[in-house]
């Protein structure tokens, strides 16, 4: 907890009451990620509403960068990707009343911990979302039809899958999963 705690403090984020966890995770053959301008959207959507007060970026060095270059507004307070170890992860999931991102590892780390988290699973299936008492994902219309097929999986560009994930829709499911947590 202490290594989380003295990164946020190096942020001069003090209070975590109403904090997001963002985690964009990589661009991977198999899974499509969802675009990072998007995520930034969503961002401020949340902090405009005032249902959030600070977004931090988790994930690696490699997100650190392609975030930076990516975040024009400065949507994020704390870039924190590449600066924390797993546990430490796990205990800022622990004070966030938000994760949101795509599909990857440290979205169950934030299933584990039971930090309420909307989950972007553009082409994988729903049963490989994280667990946890208050998680939602969110996915692309390709994934959600009933005939949808692995071989078509691979004949479409990956990106046709993140595609048709609006900024309305993964806003509206992070209000709807804050609502449940009140």
């Amino acid at each position: 907890i202490e290594e989380a705690e003295r990164e946020l403090e190096s942020h001069n984020i003090y209070d975590t009451s109403r904090m997001l966890a963002v985690y964009p995770s990589r661009e991977l053959l198999h899974r499509p990620r969802w675009q990072l301008q998007k995520l930034a959207n969503v961002i401020k959507l949340l902090k405009d509403s005032g249902l959030i007060s600070k977004a931090v970026l988790i994930g690696s060095e490699e997100e650190r960068a392609e975030w930076r270059a990516a975040d024009s507004e400065v949507m994020i307070d704390a870039n924190l990707a590449g600066r924390l170890s797993l546990l430490a992860i796990g205990a800022l999931f622990s004070k966030c009343i938000l994760a949101l991102g795509n599909d990857g590892g440290l979205m169950h780390i934030a299933g584990a911990v039971d930090c309420p988290l909307v989950v972007l699973m553009a082409s994988t299936p729903i049963s490989y979302r994280p667990a946890g008492k208050h998680v939602r994902a969110v996915q692309s219309a390709l994934a959600r039809q009933s005939s949808y097929l692995r071989e078509a999986k691979n004949k479409l560009d990956p990106t046709e899958f993140t595609k048709s994930i609006s900024v309305e829709d993964v806003f509206q499911a992070c209000l709807q999963t804050l609502e449940a947590i009140k």
